[in-house]
């Protein structure tokens, strides 16, 4: 019988080699047996307990498995140490008096796995013990993003790391350091992975890096370069103060048009109601734009000229981009202009719903696998206000 002298790790260091010439002795002579460490147990009545040890991603068996039985209210005293066969199974024996014991359970290349074990004298039957460990290793993927043209490191870029076999499953969003860099690490899995790296700065064009994590390596680091190549500017002509006072003259006049109106039905689009301009955005931005800001000083003094009313803000992207990326973009851009109408004109919470949509109802052919010009993405970046209580 062992006692716990010394810690329970530094007893399984100590018996390695013992753990080893019977594991060697079991494949050669006895391949579908459990090999056990008899120690000293004299009972009149002996429970069999058997088990099985598998991967738990791929539910393979896993031979030569330490599985170490001690009792839990004794001062972790050492019962029994078996080893898995090649088919992953073990078997013991415990004394069938009422006890409850700690099965734990570690292979090399695996997170420890700990259970408890209670005996029921009255239960004759035989217990089944299942083990599905999970591999102790990660993947890494790192990387940098600079400009495609001069090699300069780019910080602060949008990151978004998604799973190319779930459907572009977003894992992770995290920016690049002030030195261009970034890092993710995965849970090793045991078959072949793919995911999909999307990097985007202001005024760069978008890149994505589809990667593929190898489930046989452990442990792999794999570093990238994502260059992003500048977007051609096109020069906008500088409105003089003139033409900003016009323009927020043109919403204080759209205002005295409200008070003419009766409150609008459900179901009712203030966009058009309102004659509003769209509410756009600019691209991979959720900020509300100057312009923006006016259609919705309309929409803010239409609401506190019919209290009653409620409305649901929709929120949409264009299609440059990842699906899943473009849903989280639109959904931040429908929290913007939600905070906006709440916190800068006034409207109780209450009174406003709201959801993004990404790209899914797009308002013209500008999909996937349409190239267009930057003006007909535009219309798709877009806000909606539905009437759905008066």
């Amino acid at each position: 019988m062992f006692h716990n002298s010394f810690s329970l790790n530094e007893k399984l260091k100590s018996e390695t080699n013992d753990y080893d010439k019977l594991f060697l002795k079991k494949l050669k002579n006895e391949e579908n047996e459990s090999t056990s460490l008899k120690l000293d147990l004299e009972s009149d009545c002996l429970k069999e307990i058997s088990g099985i040890v598998k991967d738990k991603d791929s539910q393979k068996p896993l031979a030569y498995t330490h599985v170490v039985i001690y009792e839990a209210s004794d001062n972790d005293k050492i019962i029994d140490v078996v080893i898995s066969d090649a088919s992953g199974h073990f078997e013991f024996n415990l004394d069938c008096k009422p006890k409850t014991y700690s099965i734990y359970v570690k292979k090399l290349a695996y997170k420890e796995n700990t259970s408890q074990l209670t005996i029921n004298a009255e239960d004759k039957q035989p217990i089944l013990l299942k083990f599905d460990l999970e591999q102790d290793c990660e993947k890494i993927i790192s990387g940098v993003v600079m400009d495609k043209k001069t090699q300069e490191v780019l910080p602060n870029a949008d990151i978004v790391v998604y799973d190319s076999n779930e459907n572009d499953k977003v894992i992770d969003v995290l920016r690049s350091d002030e030195l261009g860099r970034f890092k993710v690490s995965f849970a090793c899995k045991a078959e072949m992975y793919n995911y999909g790296i999307y990097a985007k700065k202001e005024a760069y064009e978008e890149n994505t890096t589809q990667v593929v994590i190898n489930g046989e390596e452990k442990n792999e680091s794999i570093s990238l370069k994502l260059a992003l190549d500048p977007e051609k500017q096109i020069a906008k002509p500088k409105r003089d103060l003139k033409e900003k006072n016009a323009t927020e003259a043109k919403a204080e006049l759209s205002d005295q048009k409200v008070t003419k109106e009766k409150v609008a039905e459900v179901k009712t689009d203030l966009f058009k109601l309102l004659g509003l301009n769209p509410i756009y955005f600019d691209f991979d931005k959720s900020f509300i734009r100057k312009d923006a800001k006016v259609e919705l000083t309309k929409v803010i003094n239409y609401m506190k000229k019919f209290p009653n009313v409620k409305i649901d803000v929709r929120s949409y992207t264009d299609s440059k981009g990842q699906d899943s990326y473009n849903l989280l973009l639109s959904n931040r851009r429908n929290k913007s202009t939600l905070d906006y109408i709440i916190n800068t004109g006034g409207i109780l919470k209450s009174r406003l719903t709201g959801k993004g949509y990404g790209e899914t109802k797009l308002t013209n052919h500008c999909n996937n696998q349409v190239k267009c010009s930057r003006k007909e993405h535009q219309a798709n970046r877009r806000s909606e206000f539905i009437v759905i209580s008066n």
